[in-house]
């Protein structure tokens, strides 16, 4: 029973489901919530493997780290607004992101 499952096996679970039937766009809500380091660097690496076969990825999460590995643009939120827009992905990115989110 899927009731019985882990906040990170359903998370897992609802991912697959997701994954299902190769969609153009994937729209998921903090997909890393509830993960192990390890799932988290597995999704990563599967969000890395849609990406490249064309699929867009929308999701928002409070890992700032996840955004700049996977954001070819990343929207900044308070409140509802976009306070600052980032784009490129790497180390750079992660650390203007992490200084952001401190600084809130």
């Amino acid at each position: 029973m899927i009731k019985n499952l882990s906040k990170g096996m359903r998370q897992r679970l609802l991912f697959g489901q997701a994954l299902l039937g190769a969609p153009d766009l994937l729209l998921m809500d903090e997909p890393t919530n509830g993960l192990d380091p390890y799932w988290i660097n597995e999704f990563v690496r599967i969000v890395k493997g849609v990406q490249t076969k064309g699929t867009t990825v929308i999701f928002s999460t409070h890992m700032m780290d996840v955004a700049a590995d996977l954001g070819d643009i990343i929207y900044f939120m308070q409140e509802g607004k976009v306070v600052e827009e980032f784009s490129g992905i790497g180390e750079e990115t992660t650390l203007k992101l992490l200084q952001l989110h401190r600084n809130m």
